[in-house]
């Protein structure tokens, strides 16, 4: 790196003294220009990509929500299209699908209000995923405001979630 020393300017008229220094000092506040530019366009090059990693989470998680819940419901209506509907009363989910374990073990023995729960649940999972996702990164940057912010939100998603089967 060249420095401007007091001996480059000995003999020189003031104007000339001043017009070297002034060049010296735009030279090498250019590089420090350039460094910042750089890295505001890499870190914009990396938020580009993490956004689409977000995106990618979300269709792809709706997606797969949306074919296993058409794949219950296909079942569904292969083994209970033919039954009468009474709608005089209202029937909710039986306790045993209201729960993730229940859920489980109803897929595991085949039965396909289970697998449409399952979809269900895998649609209320995107966004969580999407959420700790985007924490484990912030945390990898070291980014203290945005860890903790998308922590709180992370925690509040686990807590309303795990609350409802303790």
């Amino acid at each position: 790196m060249y420095r401007l020393e007091p001996e480059h300017l000995e003999g020189q008229s003031v104007s000339v003294a001043a017009e070297v220094a002034a060049e010296h000092l735009e030279a090498h506040t250019s590089g420090i220009a350039d460094a910042l530019q750089t890295a505001a366009a890499d870190q914009q090059a990396h938020d580009r990509e993490f956004g689409r990693w977000l995106g990618v989470i979300l269709k792809s998680g709706v997606w797969l929500a949306s074919l296993v819940v058409l794949t219950g419901g296909v079942l569904y209506v292969m083994q209970h299209g033919m039954e009468p509907v009474n709608y005089h009363h209202f029937r909710g989910e039986p306790a045993r699908l209201r729960s993730p374990v229940g859920v489980i073990t109803a897929v595991r023995a085949g039965q396909p209000r289970g697998v449409i729960q399952l979809g269900l649940l895998i649609l209320i999972a995107t966004p969580i995923v999407r959420v700790a996702v985007s924490w484990l990164v912030f945390m990898k940057r070291r980014d203290i405001v945005y860890s903790v912010v998308t922590g709180l939100v992370l925690i509040g998603l686990m807590y309303s979630l795990l609350m409802a089967y303790l």
